[in-house]
């Protein structure tokens, strides 16, 4: 599915709900926050795409009293906001979690450093268990844990659970427009020891599977440096297709290893 099919439910969202009261102003905003959620869709793979996380806080600085009035009425009383961003997702055809959660409300301070932007957008990784396999018979699957074997990454060590674990470069991702991308849960610092600098910012991610079990994903389309897992010798790489991973395997990213215990 090419991305502007992503972008296109932004703007029929857009068209669809045009809330009485609403300024051309606020009309504006709302365009720019759809953009802004439709932006954090990552790729899985060619073609497949996932909204990875469970939590939206969104925060407004109303700049009238009138905006103030329209925004809690419309945007918090009414729910409009929060029906919209989930009108994107849904019409994005992506994986995200139904029970994503939207809060709207308003920032008073004035000293942020960038004084000019009117909302805030802080996204929430999932926090809640796969669904447990429905095959009686499946084996319960152990804990798995990652620990950084080469490289400087906090933490260093990550017990799995989530849905989605990223794995790359800086805690936080931002594009050249300072758009938020994505954050990493095992983030390598900017350290230029030979190893950090190795890592793409959004490297891979680690998906739990509907069986409890963990594969390793590449988040990037293009593979400047490789991504893949090391297990009895041989290196498998991590392309397109996700790969399980299992206790004893050495995730390679780049020069960076980490170990699957």
């Amino acid at each position: 599915m090419p991305l502007e099919k992503i972008w296109s439910a932004v703007q029929q969202s857009l068209q669809s709900r045009t809330p009485s009261a609403e300024t051309r102003e606020l009309a504006e905003i709302r365009h720019d926050i759809l953009e802004e959620v439709r932006g954090s869709i990552q790729e899985l793979s060619a073609g497949r795409y996932v909204f990875p996380f469970d939590r939206i806080l969104i925060e407004i600085r109303p700049r009238t009293p009138a905006e103030r009035a329209a925004i809690q009425t419309y945007w918090i009383e009414g729910g409009e906001l929060q029906a919209d961003v989930l009108s994107v997702l849904a019409r994005a055809d992506c994986q995200y979690d139904k029970g994503v959660i939207v809060e709207t409300r308003f920032r008073e301070t004035s000293g942020d450093a960038d004084s000019g932007r009117n909302f805030w957008l802080t996204f929430g990784s999932p926090t809640r268990s796969a669904p447990a396999p429905s095959d009686a018979s499946t084996k319960p699957v152990s804990p798995i844990c990652l620990s950084v074997l080469t490289g400087t990454a906090e933490p260093s060590s990550l017990n799995l659970s989530a849905a989605i674990t990223n794995l790359g470069r800086l805690r936080e991702i931002f594009d050249q427009d300072g758009q938020f991308v994505r954050s990493n849960d095992l983030a390598f610092s900017e350290l230029e020891n030979g190893i950090n600098e190795t890592v793409g910012r959004t490297h891979a991610h680690i998906v739990r599977q509907k069986n409890g079990r963990f594969a390793l994903a590449n988040s990037r389309r293009t593979d400047k440096t490789p991504t893949a897992i090391i297990r009895n010798g041989r290196a498998i790489p991590v392309v397109l297709i996700e790969e399980p991973i299992e206790p004893g395997d050495v995730l390679q990213l780049g020069r960076a290893r980490i170990a699957v215990s």
